[in-house]
Protein backbone atom coordinates (compact mmCIF):
# COMPACT_ATOMS: atom_id res chain seq x y z
CA UNK A 1 0.00 0.00 0.00
CA UNK A 2 1.33 3.37 -0.89
CA UNK A 3 0.66 7.07 0.95
CA UNK A 4 -0.55 7.87 -2.86
CA UNK A 5 -3.44 5.60 -2.02
CA UNK A 6 -4.93 8.37 0.40
CA UNK A 7 -5.26 10.78 -2.44
CA UNK A 8 -7.44 11.28 -5.58
CA UNK A 9 -6.32 11.93 -8.65
CA UNK A 10 -8.19 14.77 -10.89
CA UNK A 11 -9.83 12.16 -13.02
CA UNK A 12 -10.95 10.33 -10.03
CA UNK A 13 -12.45 12.98 -8.26
CA UNK A 14 -14.00 14.44 -11.66
CA UNK A 15 -15.27 10.43 -11.78
CA UNK A 16 -16.96 10.64 -8.13
CA UNK A 17 -18.14 14.11 -8.33
CA UNK A 18 -20.20 13.23 -11.52
CA UNK A 19 -21.54 10.27 -9.63
CA UNK A 20 -22.47 12.53 -6.34
CA UNK A 21 -23.53 15.73 -8.77
CA UNK A 22 -24.49 14.63 -11.87
CA UNK A 23 -21.61 16.80 -12.71
CA UNK A 24 -18.13 16.62 -12.42
CA UNK A 25 -15.16 16.95 -15.31
CA UNK A 26 -11.56 17.96 -15.14
CA UNK A 27 -12.46 21.47 -16.02
CA UNK A 28 -14.56 22.07 -13.35
CA UNK A 29 -11.70 20.70 -11.13
CA UNK A 30 -9.52 23.31 -12.73
CA UNK A 31 -11.75 26.13 -12.76
CA UNK A 32 -12.22 25.34 -8.90
CA UNK A 33 -8.56 25.31 -8.06
CA UNK A 34 -7.96 28.30 -10.06
CA UNK A 35 -10.90 30.55 -8.10
CA UNK A 36 -9.49 28.62 -4.74
CA UNK A 37 -13.15 26.98 -4.13
CA UNK A 38 -13.07 23.55 -4.34
CA UNK A 39 -11.44 20.52 -1.95
CA UNK A 40 -7.77 21.00 -1.14
CA UNK A 41 -5.58 19.84 -2.97
CA UNK A 42 -1.83 19.70 -3.30
CA UNK A 43 0.66 19.42 -6.39
CA UNK A 44 2.59 16.16 -7.03
CA UNK A 45 4.91 18.00 -10.00
CA UNK A 46 2.50 19.38 -11.77
CA UNK A 47 -0.57 16.95 -11.41
CA UNK A 48 -3.29 17.66 -8.79
CA UNK A 49 -3.62 15.52 -6.54
CA UNK A 50 -6.89 15.60 -3.53
CA UNK A 51 -6.68 14.28 -0.12
CA UNK A 52 -9.27 11.35 0.40
CA UNK A 53 -9.57 12.52 4.03
CA UNK A 54 -10.54 16.12 3.51
CA UNK A 55 -12.87 15.69 0.61
CA UNK A 56 -16.04 14.11 2.44
CA UNK A 57 -15.51 17.14 5.24
CA UNK A 58 -15.09 19.40 2.26
CA UNK A 59 -18.48 18.55 0.40
CA UNK A 60 -20.31 18.05 3.70
CA UNK A 61 -19.57 21.73 4.39
CA UNK A 62 -20.75 22.85 0.72
CA UNK A 63 -24.25 22.04 2.14
CA UNK A 64 -26.98 24.79 1.43
CA UNK A 65 -29.79 25.12 3.53
CA UNK A 66 -32.61 27.09 1.87
CA UNK A 67 -34.52 29.47 4.30
CA UNK A 68 -37.84 29.82 4.13
CA UNK A 69 -40.08 32.16 4.94
CA UNK A 70 -43.30 31.90 6.35
CA UNK A 71 -46.26 33.64 4.65
CA UNK A 72 -48.36 35.21 6.49
CA UNK A 73 -52.24 33.95 6.79
CA UNK A 74 -55.37 35.94 5.15
CA UNK A 75 -57.27 37.99 7.38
Amino acid sequence: MSWLDDYYTEDELARLVKKKTGKGTTRMLREWRRLRIGPPWAYLGRFPIYPKREFGPWLRDQVQRPVRSRRRAAS
